[in-house]
């Protein structure tokens, strides 16, 4: 058998996939999704302004991106395509 087919029967790929992946989906659902519609939801109750509105998806944008340039800087996430246990490092 190939190596990518052991992988795929071990599990790994799928494991570093979300290693990966996963970071990203939160801040992606929780940020420009969640927060996004907090921000909409409060700028209508206080103003009819459409540019307050417009300013929704810049302002959430930078802050997902923040979050996943912090998520890449502070965790180890190159070593987790290692195929190295986690306390082997």
């Amino acid at each position: 058998m190939s190596s990518a087919v052991k992988d795929l029967t071990r599990g790994n790929v799928y494991k570093q996939i979300l290693t990966f992946a996963m970071p990203i989906l939160l801040s992606m659902l929780g940020v420009w999704c969640v927060l996004r519609m907090i921000y909409i939801e409060n700028v209508c109750r206080f103003s009819d302004d459409i540019r307050l509105i417009c300013r929704a998806s810049p302002i959430t944008g930078l802050i997902g991106s923040v979050i996943d340039f912090l998520y890449y800087k502070r965790s180890d996430w190159v070593h987790g395509f290692d195929g190295k246990a986690e306390g082997t490092r």
